[in-house]
């Protein structure tokens, strides 16, 4: 995300603000976080979220988000 620049950078913003805090950066390919984790790269370069904290956040989302 970081390396975005421009108009793909003011788009992700715009996407992030309208979501409001209710976002976790995530890789979404568990495969890829895994194949990372055995090469010994550490978050924030990969990160899968735990079940749990997926479970609090979508229970504090506002209905129709």
């Amino acid at each position: 995300m970081a390396a975005n620049r421009r108009e793909s950078y003011a788009q992700i913003r715009d996407l992030l603000d309208a979501v409001g805090p209710h976002w976790l950066l995530s890789d979404l390919d568990p495969m890829t976080v895994w194949e990372r984790e055995l090469k010994r790269i550490p978050p924030p370069a990969t990160f899968l979220p735990p079940v749990e904290l997926l479970a609090i956040l979508f229970k504090e989302m506002p209905e129709g988000l």
